[in-house]
């Protein structure tokens, strides 16, 4: 578990940056990729990147470009909504080893004196869903072994190809399931944009919302409060990978690559880095 308030919240605030003007994101992802030099030779890796790393500053920076450009949320609001939980972050940053640059990024909160986030954010308004009405919904017993998914982006070059796309989305999808499950992580939640929502149910990848909580507006886009139990997610994705092979072969046709590639790693484990300290 991340702990930190106080003078560390605020030491944190002050140096986390989303913002890298000139050649600074350049120069950040070069010395990424020379001091952690990438195990696989393939175009896309993953690192686990602590919050507290400079090299953190990389997903920040799409985060704000990403965020900025679909949901029109800037500087000010992203500080706010993430600032109290720098310290508690954990950033699954996708680099593209030919354009030495960030492509995608997943942020991950743990728990920690500040809380997790979600259920911070669903117990106000307009949920007014308390803590211990969602743990006791989902059995959630220790909060030490639930992620909080906080941000999931990926920049638009990497949207716009159906090959690129999954090969970024899919493996930050991939590097969630297995860093949590080294981890000894038991519970995912997470808020999500209905975009994203309906792409991950086309996957199997088998979130229900909040107790039964319906879509809400969050951070100025409509998401829905989401929770996983992590156990059961291969299980899960497989079995709705027969069940399409079945009823809907094309539907099974186009979605069984992405679906093995998140539930056993086919092409993606060898992607994933060791932690960056």
């Amino acid at each position: 578990m991340t702990t930190g308030t106080g003078l560390d919240d605020a030491r944190t605030l002050t140096t986390a940056r989303y913002e890298l003007h000139g050649n600074v994101a350049a120069d950040l992802a070069e010395q990424l990729l020379t001091l952690h030099p990438p195990t696989s030779s393939r175009r896309f890796v993953c690192y686990p990147v602590p919050g507290t790393s400079r090299f953190a500053d990389l997903g920040r920076q799409v985060e704000l470009e990403v965020f900025g450009d679909v949901f029109g949320n800037d500087l000010a609001e992203l500080v706010a909504e993430y600032g109290p939980y720098e310290q508690a972050s954990v950033f699954l940053v996708v680099m593209d080893q030919r354009r030495r640059r960030a492509a995608g990024v997943f942020r991950m909160i743990e728990n920690s004196a500040t809380g997790l986030k979600t259920l911070n954010d669903v117990a106000g308004e307009p949920l007014r869903l308390p803590q211990a009405q969602v743990r006791a919904h989902h059995g959630i017993t220790d909060l030490d072994r639930v992620w909080d998914v906080g941000t999931l982006a990926v920049r638009p070059e990497y949207r716009r190809s159906g090959t690129r796309r999954r090969n970024v989305s899919l493996l930050l999808y991939r590097a969630f399931y297995v860093y949590a499950l080294r981890a000894g992580m038991e519970h995912v939640v997470t808020a999500i944009d209905s975009h994203a929502h309906r792409a991950m149910l086309a996957l199997g990848v088998p979130f229900v919302p909040i107790c039964d909580s319906e879509p809400f507006d969050y951070i100025g886009s409509p998401c829905t409060a989401l929770y996983g139990h992590l156990p059961e997610f291969q299980s899960k994705v497989e079995e709705r990978s027969r069940r399409l092979r079945t009823r809907r072969p094309l539907a099974w046709f186009l979605l069984a690559g992405p679906m093995r590639k998140i539930a056993r790693g086919r092409g993606m484990d060898e992607r994933l880095q060791p932690p960056v300290e």
